[in-house]
């Protein structure tokens, strides 16, 4: 059946209203478009009252912050925030062979683009590259660790030892304290191995 409530249209084989708590649960071959979110998922269960949105086995979209997520189960707020649990998120679509991705056991997309990473290991195509206890990003008002914006190039050349190809930088800011810092910078090199760079930085007083 199609749904339609507020800013969302959702798309399933099997649709459950319980008027009595004003809520409805979705299931089979769902899609659900919002806003700002569009995708699929195995089940949806939203509280018309509360705007709560739970979804599992979700793959998504999110058109403002330029992500696809992946999870076993994600929580969406009438803030827009959005906690994902066992959870993979990237920039690049999941077809792309070379695609970073980063896997948590927990993420939360805070309203205010404050995003917080629990067991974050961040892999390059198959490979896990680094892991994290911790991760928040993007650094607001002050140095906080977290990951930079991806870079990705092609270095092309007749010269064998020129001849890169595709390199994926996923580099990552590390806050020493208030005056120095390090940025490690692993790197996926087609026609090379993996490679991992750094940059420390110290400010004198």
């Amino acid at each position: 059946g199609l749904l339609k409530t507020g800013d969302l249209s959702l798309f399933a084989a099997r649709v459950e209203l319980d008027p009595q708590r004003n809520t409805f649960k979705a299931e089979g071959f769902i899609r659900l478009e919002t806003s700002t979110l569009s995708g699929t998922a195995s089940s949806v269960t939203y509280d018309a009252e509360s705007g709560v949105m739970e979804l599992r086995g979700a793959n998504l979209y999110d058109r403002r912050r330029g992500l696809y997520l992946q999870g076993e189960e994600m929580t969406l707020s009438p803030d827009g925030a959005l906690t994902l649990k066992n959870s993979a998120i990237t920039t690049c679509p999941y077809d792309v062979p070379a695609a970073w991705r980063l896997s948590t056991s927990e993420l939360t997309l805070k309203a205010d683009d404050l995003a917080v990473a629990w067991n974050p290991v961040l892999s390059i195509g198959p490979m896990p590259v680094l892991w994290l206890p911790v991760m928040v990003w993007p650094t607001v008002q002050e140095r906080r660790t977290g990951f930079l914006p991806p870079e990705i190039s092609e270095d092309g050349s007749s010269l064998a030892r020129l001849d890169l190809g595709l390199r994926l930088k996923a580099p990552v800011f590390i806050n020493l304290g208030l005056e120095h810092d390090l940025t490690l910078v692993p790197e996926f090199i087609k026609r090379r191995a993996p490679a991992l760079g750094f940059e420390y930085n110290y400010a004198f007083r």
